[in-house]
């Protein structure tokens, strides 16, 4: 059950650019450094959009992840959202030096997608 938005069904991912970039739960959370769990959560609350692959599988498009990342580094939620715990500790110089990082590391990861 979803709570926010939940994901986009297949036909709605075959109608995305050809060369949007997809990442899974897995991936993601090795990539902030949190749980599968956590992924799910955010998803299921709809605060990272995700596409539906299949009865159980999702896949987040790089450009929804990047702007997850970019609102939870400068406290940019969309109205009526929950507030991940990213913008609630944004204050935290630790943190923000962390989530800078991971963009970072996005950004290169996708470099390298798209080199392939």
């Amino acid at each position: 059950m979803y709570v926010g938005r939940p994901p986009l069904p297949l036909a709605q991912l075959c109608s995305m650019a050809v060369d949007e970039a997809f990442l899974t739960v897995a991936g993601i959370a090795e990539l902030l450094q949190v749980t599968e769990q956590t992924v799910r959560n955010w998803i299921e609350r709809g605060q990272l959009p995700a596409v539906r692959v299949g009865a159980r599988r999702v896949r987040v498009r790089q450009s929804d992840l990047d702007a997850f990342i970019a609102a939870s580094t400068t406290g940019q939620a969309e109205a009526g959202e929950p507030e991940s715990r990213a913008e609630v500790v944004a204050d935290d110089a630790e943190l923000v030096v962390l989530l800078r990082s991971v963009a970072q590391a996005v950004t290169r990861l996708a470099d390298a997608i798209e080199r392939r």
